[in-house]
């Protein structure tokens, strides 16, 4: 015999954050997305957006899916030794544009191109250099579209504000570099969306 439970609010039975779930139950996602970008004319690394997450349990750990399309606002020919990489880290409270004040997500540290953290140089992607193809007419110049998945676990309470934020870091050897942008002239309607993903998961 089929049954029905019909509700409108669930709440813990001594304070309404205090629900028990079984452990590795997705509680909420929340995407933030970005379509102008950075670009970078000079040796720097910048935030390119930050993802806020309210959290709705304690030590709950957190699924980051990230995207970023990276290229040229002009046509590069040949192999260019500009180095270039992406990171992720968190930190609680109010945004920050310094990567030193986050947590950097994940453990790989390369050495060709990284984002220094309050834990150490992070990266999910880290190039040495790239090829680029010789003409374009008003194309969207991009030599990658990196995307990631990383977890981390921060333990804190209930109600905590936390700040995923994505990072862009380049050493702009032999040409200025794009995070995400569209092109700024008559092709402009061409680009990508960078975007930041976060899933918190039960405990």
């Amino acid at each position: 015999m089929a049954s029905t439970i019909s509700v409108d609010t669930i709440q813990g039975s001594t304070a309404a954050g205090t629900i028990k779930l079984p452990s590795g139950y997705p509680v909420q996602m929340v995407n933030q997305e970005n379509s102008t970008g950075v670009v970078l004319s000079a040796n720097a690394t910048v935030k390119l957006l930050d993802c806020q997450i309210v959290t709705k349990l304690a030590n709950s750990s957190f699924i980051v899916h990230a995207f970023c399309g990276i290229g040229t606002l002009g046509s590069v020919s040949g192999n260019n030794d500009t180095d270039v990489g992406l990171a992720l880290g968190y930190k609680t409270g109010a945004a920050d544009s310094s990567s030193s004040n986050y947590t950097g997500i994940g453990s790989y540290s390369p050495t060709r191109q990284s984002v220094s953290f309050s834990n150490g140089n992070r990266a999910f992607y880290s190039i040495d250099a790239f090829a680029g193809s010789n003409t374009y007419t008003y194309v969207y110049h991009a030599f990658g579209e990196p995307s990631t998945v990383q977890s981390f676990s921060p333990n804190v309470a209930a109600g905590t504000t936390l700040q995923v934020g994505l990072f862009g870091t380049s050493d702009v050897n032999q040409t200025s570099i794009t995070f995400g942008t569209r092109r700024n002239d008559s092709g402009a309607d061409s680009g990508t969306i960078t975007y930041i993903c976060v899933t918190e998961i039960s405990a």
